[in-house]
This record gives C-alpha cells, structure tokens and sequence, in this order.
C-alpha cells in the first residue's frame, strides 16, 4: 500500500514496530506517510519515521 512504513520490526514479547525510514538530510514525508504513521498510532502501535543509525539504536532500545 501506498505509505506503509519501510519496515516491519516483530520483537519478543509481542512488540510490532512500523518503522519509515528516510535519508538523514532531505528525506520528507510523503502525506500518504503521515496518515499510516498517524492512523498505526492511534490503533496503539508503535508508528515512527527514523533517519539514522542512532535514531534505530534509540527505538530499540526503548522496545527492547
């Protein structure tokens, strides 16, 4: 579908991460992005765009 996340992260524990990712510099989101990302967090998902390897390593360790 047009705008679902890049990436799909199943953790243990039930943990499912929608992930975007985009360039570090210039990467925008599509409006058809932001819907998927708003709509995945209102259900109560995890629905994040990252940019780096450090925004990556933040997510999980939050999850993890």
């Amino acid at each position: 579908r047009t705008g679902l996340p890049d990436r799909l992260i199943i953790l243990p524990r039930g943990v499912v991460l929608f992930v975007e990712t985009k360039r570090p510099k210039g990467g925008v989101l599509s409006p058809a992005q932001l819907v998927w990302l708003s709509m995945l967090g209102r259900l109560g998902h995890a629905a994040v765009s990252v940019r780096n390897k450090e925004e990556v390593d933040e997510l999980l360790s939050e999850y993890t």
